[in-house]
């Protein structure tokens, strides 16, 4: 009964503080340091908790807060994620370390180590970024009638298929107008000239604001420049934790069912 209290503590706490977290990642791209310093604490607190009630909870504990740790340090430095995004992995795998007991899931398929299924599921759940980003391509080709990748006809087959998939055409004022939007393009500057060139991947900590202005001596605002929006992946994670505890492993769920179609 306990264990199910805790959880359940932690479930809300966890879903405040993502609901606040993500709220100001979808507003402004920024989460005030303020959020996990708070954050922490009581996910501590209530671990600490759970542990003196139930010690048999050590090591998948330990393991969960392990996991959590190197895979956010590690897709940090990759520049796949914010500094925001690895703290609430951190603060959730601490707050919640397994599955939550006082919820049965739908999927029967899970992976013992929560925070885990919710990071992956998350990046499944943001996948649906590049249904919009396709759209909003056909759409532009259709209205306009003209290349998508005029200029850049000699880009690599593979660079024009990633930049489709994730990215769209919008005027450059736009761009600087926008703080969700990051550009695709870097100026090549040569004998006092300049070149443009599409680029598919920056560093999560590079500053957008310093990606536009080095575009800006080159590029007139009602110039198209290639762009991308910066997924605010907390919504996701969010929704990760949400749906994760009530449905289950989303993403498991599908892996077993596509490789079970390909065997029978």
């Amino acid at each position: 009964m306990m264990d199910a209290v805790l959880d359940l503590g932690a479930f809300v706490l966890s879903l405040f503080f993502l609901s606040y977290s993500a709220y100001s990642d979808l507003k402004t791209r920024e989460v005030s340091d303020r959020v996990w310093v708070t954050y922490l604490p009581l996910a501590i607190s209530i671990l600490f908790i759970r542990l003196v009630l139930a010690p048999d909870l050590l090591i998948m504990s330990i393991a969960s807060v392990f996991v959590a740790l190197c895979l956010s340090f590690l897709v940090f430095y990759m520049g796949l994620f914010g500094g925001a995004d690895a703290k609430a992995l951190i603060c959730l795998s601490i707050a919640l370390p397994s599955y939550p007991s006082f919820c049965k899931p739908l999927l029967t398929v899970l992976n013992p180590l929560f925070p885990l299924a919710i990071l992956y599921n998350s990046y499944l759940f943001s996948l649906s970024t590049v249904a919009y980003v396709v759209v909003r391509n056909l759409t532009w080709k259709y209205k306009t009638r003209r290349g998508l990748f005029e200029n850049y006809e000699a880009a690599p087959l593979l660079t024009k298929i990633a930049t489709f998939l994730t990215g769209y055409k919008t005027r450059f004022k736009v761009l600087k107008d926008r703080v969700y939007l990051y550009p695709m393009e870097e100026i090549l500057r040569n004998n006092g000239g300049f070149s443009r060139r599409l680029k598919l991947f920056t560093p999560a900590d590079i500053e957008r604001n310093d990606l536009v202005r080095d575009l800006e001596g080159c590029l007139m605002n009602d110039e198209e420049v290639w762009v991308t929006p910066g997924i605010p992946l907390l919504v996701f994670v969010l929704i990760g934790l949400v749906s994760t505890t009530l449905i289950g492993d989303v993403l498991i769920w599908i892996v077993i069912q596509g490789v079970s179609t390909v065997i029978r």
